[in-house]
């Protein structure tokens, strides 16, 4: 349910932007909440959060929210929702806070700060579920390696902001993740690949018969 709402929030506020010419330049970004970290400076925080659903044009939003809708509805069915949130706030803020500090002076628009912190998060949960967590996570670095690149592709994205996210979502996933107790036992991974999209399902153990 998360998922699909950050999907769509991040659809309106591009079609808003879009309709506005909010990507004419990096002023008008500014204006519609891209981070900044003068502005920062100036007491608009607020821009850790608003920076989150900007996008620079159809590639961007496109890429991203493919990485949120692969990477979003295993992180909700691992966490659920509330924890879930808490991992994209927390990515949100720790992405801030390394553009803040490494590209300080750079107008940086996106959610895949917040995203690459699902992905941390992801990887927590994996190191926690064991073997079968952690191919879960290999699953999905395709994914990430595709906004890897393309982060260095186009303008306003910063890497640092990646790295920020990722680790946040790792922390915080670390600490708030406790595999249930079903998934506690050793447990098999279905990873099924259909065409791009992968549909990961955690499976508990069959009941072996008696002999």
């Amino acid at each position: 349910m998360l998922t699909r709402l950050l999907l769509i929030a991040n659809i309106l506020v591009f079609v808003w932007t879009s309709i506005h010419d909010a990507t004419a330049s990096t002023s008008r970004l500014v204006q519609f909440g891209a981070f900044y970290g003068p502005a920062v400076d100036n007491g608009e925080w607020w821009r850790a959060f608003t920076t989150a659903f900007l996008h620079e044009n159809i590639w961007h939003i496109g890429f991203n929210m493919f990485a949120l809708w692969q990477i979003g509805r295993l992180v909700e069915q691992l966490f659920g929702s509330v924890k879930m949130a808490v991992v994209y706030v927390a990515s949100m803020i720790g992405s801030a806070w390394a553009i803040y500090h490494f590209n300080y002076d750079v107008v940086t628009v996106g959610a895949s700060g917040a995203i690459f912190g699902l992905f941390g998060a992801l990887i927590a949960a994996g190191l926690k579920l064991g073997k079968a967590g952690m191919q879960l996570v290999q699953s999905m670095l395709g994914v990430v390696l595709i906004n890897l690149i393309f982060g260095f592709t186009v303008p306003n994205i910063s890497q640092a902001g990646h790295v920020g996210g990722l680790i946040s979502g790792f922390i915080v996933g670390f600490l708030i993740y406790f595999p249930p107790v079903r998934l506690r036992r050793p447990m098999s991974v279905d990873v099924q690949a259909q065409g791009t999209p992968v549909e990961a399902e955690l499976l508990p153990p069959r009941e072996q018969p008696p002999p």
